[in-house]
């Protein structure tokens, strides 16, 4: 029998730039994809998805860190901005371009062989795909959030 292991699905780095809330504007992450891995690997995880908002960067300069370890395997990922609401990417090969339909993001997806992911759909934070989760073909849905703790979100 195969051994289960633990994955973070949804992480950010440095490369996720600023976001605001309301007045506020605060980075997202202020740490280097390395000290991701580092990190990860402290925590006794297999697999890290590195998710930075609408950037692919953070996530190739992590998985290339990663190669000297042979007990994790990082994922390149996206935090696609769409119109109406934000979709992840999983296993991508070049970034999807931002504020397209969540329909446009998902086929961009699929068609770099990657996962599509609804993130924090429910938050009240951030725009969430809402009930659109039902409609679209998404492998998944995010359902816990560490950044968003409302009862409702998660």
């Amino acid at each position: 029998m195969e051994k289960m292991g633990k994955a973070d699905t949804h992480v950010h780095t440095f490369y996720s730039g600023f976001n605001t809330l309301g007045l506020m504007s605060f980075p997202e992450s202020v740490i280097p994809p390395e000290r991701q891995v580092d990190d990860a690997r402290r925590r006794g995880l297999n697999v890290l998805c590195i998710t930075d908002h609408n950037e692919v960067a953070g996530g190739f300069r992590a998985q290339e860190y990663a190669k000297q370890f042979d007990d994790i395997e990082v994922v390149v990922g996206d935090e696609v901005m769409c119109d109406e609401g934000e979709v992840i990417g999983l296993w991508l090969t070049e970034k999807p371009k931002k504020y397209l339909s969540p329909e446009e993001a998902v086929d961009i997806i699929h068609e770099q062989g990657g996962l599509a992911i609804a993130p924090h759909p429910f938050s009240v934070h951030v725009d969430g795909l809402q009930e659109r989760i039902l409609d679209l073909p998404l492998e998944g849905i995010e359902v816990m959030n560490g950044g968003h703790p409302e009862i409702y979100s998660n």
